[in-house]
């Protein structure tokens, strides 16, 4: 691996975030046909992706010491081969167990993947003097779009999720070869080099990763609930529910792709409260509107109000001298999949008790928590 940065550093990373987003939207795109071929309902749902959100919580406990010992770019080359390898082998799972475990272990390498990936764009930033968070946030959305897109093709032409997965998985390994060789190492603040990585939090930074968690949720609800609710709220077809995710990842994608001039002309708060106001109005759609293709356009426009949450949020505290960008990274990561952890179940359980739709009313909520949050973001400059 080279230790400078390289002009193939910036489509590395570009293309591991890619990478993410496909085999998160295309597990995701195909969740109908995983739930058939495992044999599971909506609880089983819930359960499998709370375990994927309790294997993110392993991950989120080890990378701390992790990091101590190795740098992010050998965790991110692990963790980036077994995403695959665990990619190919969901389309193997018959049972509840098996796909739970299998879901776990993803969360595990998944949260090491996305912190260390984080960690080299917060590296990249500083070596280079550029803004790439936003544009990278795109490329995951970008790929979001490209599985959901290609689930619905496999989906659509009856193609089974194992010759789904598997070409998917077989595609990439070069790319990823590729990648990894052109990664960075790890830097930090210059007062605290040699220093322990994690030392105390700061109290904005928390406060930061409590608005990634809801934006976190509210994004896994529509992953992983969206195809659900348009193909058994709405009755839509498969092909046509598995475009979900990919809409909203298209338009979060052209809107992360702009975010920079947006921030610019509008500042932050305007983007983060006015955004939650348009994510609400989406959600509202979703939940009111009996239409599978006015759900989708609902679906689409929470991409907009969503979209510049989380890259602000690690634009924010990557860069203070107070902490350094592994460090983070890991707490905006960890708040985030926290969600994951608890709301899937807890939609699962609202919706065998409640109804799928009502159980949407969760999400809208935590809306309304992230616009309350752009106001004290606002007023906290930490």
């Amino acid at each position: 691996m080279t230790a400078k940065l390289s002009r193939f550093t910036p489509l590395s990373c570009f293309v591991l975030f890619l990478l993410a987003g496909i085999i998160y939207s295309q597990i995701t795109a195909r969740m109908p046909a995983l739930k058939a071929h495992a044999n599971i309902d909506e609880a089983g749902v819930g359960i499998v992706l709370a375990c994927m959100g309790a294997g993110s919580f392993i991950g989120f406990a080890s990378i701390p010491f992790l990091l101590k010992a190795f740098s992010s770019r050998l965790i991110l080359t692990i963790s980036a081969f077994a995403c695959l390898i665990l990619f190919f082998v969901t389309a193997l799972a018959t049972n509840l167990l098996f796909l739970g475990i299998v879901f776990a272990l993803i969360g595990t390498f998944f949260a090491c993947y996305e912190v260390c990936l984080n960690t080299q764009i917060l590296n990249l930033e500083t070596q280079s003097g550029k803004n790439y968070m936003l544009k990278m946030h795109a490329a995951y959305n970008v790929g979001s779009l490209t599985g959901s897109l290609s689930g619905a093709v496999f989906a659509f032409f009856a193609i089974g999720i194992a010759g789904n997965f598997s070409a998917v998985a077989a595609f990439f390994i070069l790319p990823t070869i590729f990648c990894v060789y052109h990664l960075l190492p790890d830097l930090a603040p210059s007062h605290l080099e040699g220093r322990n990585k994690f030392t105390k939090i700061p109290l904005f930074v928390i406060f930061c990763g409590i608005l990634a968690l809801c934006a976190y949720t509210i994004e896994g609800s529509i992953a992983e609930w969206g195809g659900l609710v348009m193909h058994q709220e709405k009755g839509a077809s498969e092909s046509l529910a598995a475009l979900v995710y990919g809409c909203f990842s298209f338009i979060t994608a052209l809107t992360r792709f702009n975010g920079e001039r947006l921030r610019l002309k509008f500042g932050d708060f305007n983007l983060l409260f006015f955004g939650s106001i348009i994510a609400f109005i989406g959600m509202s759609l979703v939940i009111f509107v009996p239409s599978p293709y006015v759900t989708l356009f609902g679906y689409a426009i929470c991409g907009i109000g969503l979209a510049p949450l989380v890259p602000i949020v690690l634009s924010k505290v990557g860069h203070r001298s107070d902490i350094t960008p592994a460090t983070a990274s890991t707490v905006i990561s960890m708040f985030g999949y926290s969600g994951i952890l608890v709301v899937p179940p807890s939609l699962g359980f609202l919706a065998n008790h409640f109804g799928l739709l009502n159980a949407l009313f969760l999400p809208l909520g935590l809306i309304c928590i992230v616009a309350l949050g752009a106001i004290t973001l606002r007023k906290y400059r930490g």
